[in-house]
């Protein structure tokens, strides 16, 4: 997918935390649904430098650091 990315873009969405851990947080593009409508954003590897030395992405997206999960 990566050398592909390079001529075309390429748009996937995932449901496996595994897949999500072959990613870099810039790679990809979260989606959070809101009350009336969704917000996008695009991970910041810069802000997630820390967190990423003691977890991996899939662990970042469950604890809702990188958003897009549902709020309790």
């Amino acid at each position: 997918m990566r050398k592909a990315s390079h001529h075309s873009q390429i748009i996937i969405a995932i449901q496996s935390l595994d897949i999500l851990d072959q990613f870099d947080p810039g790679d990809g593009v979260v989606v959070g649904r809101g009350p009336s409508d969704s917000g996008f954003t695009r991970p910041d590897a810069d802000e997630l430098k820390d967190w990423l030395e003691e977890c991996s992405m899939s662990e970042l997206w469950e604890k809702n650091v990188i958003r897009g999960r549902p709020s309790s």
